[in-house]
């Protein structure tokens, strides 16, 4: 209320008194957090529809403009990067990983005009929200807005750190040799999934079909470093379920809605963190570190058959030759002395 109200405050007219921020907030958290149509949250607060379509968009542009730069801020340097992959390393037992990358389709209304532009593969009106995320659950990077017809390898290229990541720009570490080797240098990169294309800075599993048992090994430990992004999904959602309805809104304002959601994520997360709630330490997947047990995370027993859609897996995607030789060198050291966890066969045989 301190922060955002500043932003929020109106001035009084002769004609009515304007709304005081705290209410304007509480109805833009209890939208996000219900997905409540605009006439219930009308008839709730006696506030007038139309007024309340303004009061949404204005308190999420306000959360944005105050908080993202203190909660959601892209590693740009090598040291940022490498802090991100000594997180991965110690929890998820995934070396030289500087983010776990995914994207989700948000339904929305069929925009005015805008014919087939925003129909996904699942034949339902969307926009993209894609995102990086870090170890421990928060958002790294965030890009929201793409028209859901746009094809899924198009979106990530298109995106800031997609450009930069293609122009070697983004600040990532130098390639280095994994932890116990003397060579070879082997690139940073983040983990993804099938809908995005291998490349240096972009590790992906084997395609499901006849794996070699270490090729096995190599998919379950990449698994676990994944999860991250699935858990940031499945938790921003259960928390905001605005996410989970169609939006009736206008795509530009969709974006809005969506990029604030995921600044509250961060801001609750690193907030709880720091007053230590166990909501913040147990809504995500838990790891046991010694025995690679996961204990699922809360939101899971909250989640419904209508999460947001993934973006579409292709079988295709291959990298370059280099590229292949250094996710078959990742893959070698995770079936050796130097990168084997002692519980990951009998995840495998079992």
């Amino acid at each position: 209320m301190d922060n955002l109200g500043p932003l929020l405050k109106k001035t009084d007219t002769v004609m009515r008194k304007a709304l005081e921020p705290g209410l304007r907030i509480a109805i833009t958290l209890r939208y996000l957090a219900s997905g409540d149509s605009y006439k219930s949250l009308s008839y709730n607060f006696l506030v007038a529809t139309s007024t309340i379509c303004g009061i949404v968009q204005e308190t999420c542009e306000a959360i944005i403009q105050f908080y993202s730069a203190e909660v959601m801020e892209c590693p740009t340097t090598p040291e940022a990067w490498k802090r991100v992959a000594l997180g991965f390393e110690n929890r998820w037992n995934f070396v030289h990983t500087c983010g776990a990358l995914d994207g989700k389709h948000v339904a929305i209304r069929k925009p005015p005009g805008g014919g087939s532009n925003y129909l996904n593969y699942k034949k339902f009106h969307s926009i993209v929200l894609l995102a990086v995320v870090d170890h421990n659950y928060n958002f790294l990077y965030v890009d929201v807005g793409t028209p859901g017809s746009v094809g899924d390898g198009r979106i990530w290229k298109e995106t800031w750190l997609g450009k930069k990541m293609e122009g070697g720009t983004a600040g990532m570490p130098d390639p280095e040799p994994l932890p116990g080797e003397d060579s070879p240098d082997v690139p940073y990169a983040m983990v993804a999934d099938e809908a995005f294309a291998l490349r240096p800075w972009i590790m992906k599993p084997y395609p499901q079909r006849n794996l070699t048992r270490e090729q096995r090994i190599f998919n379950y430990r990449m698994s676990r470093a994944r999860r991250v992004v699935e858990n940031s999904f499945g938790i921003l959602a259960n928390r905001f379920r605005c996410l989970l309805k169609k939006m009736q809104q206008k795509p530009k304002n969709v974006e809005s809605i969506v990029y604030a959601a995921c600044v509250l994520h961060n801001l609750i997360r690193m907030r709880g963190a720091a007053a230590g709630s166990a909501t913040s330490n147990q809504d995500g997947d838990l790891v046991d570190s010694d025995t690679g047990g996961i204990t699922l995370g809360t939101w899971r027993s909250g989640a419904t058959k209508s999460e947001m859609v993934p973006l579409q897996r292709f079988q295709g995607n291959w990298g370059t030759y280099s590229v292949e030789e250094q996710r078959g060198h990742l893959c070698a050291y995770y079936n050796s002395q130097l990168g084997s966890v002692p519980w990951q066969d009998s995840y495998i045989d079992g």
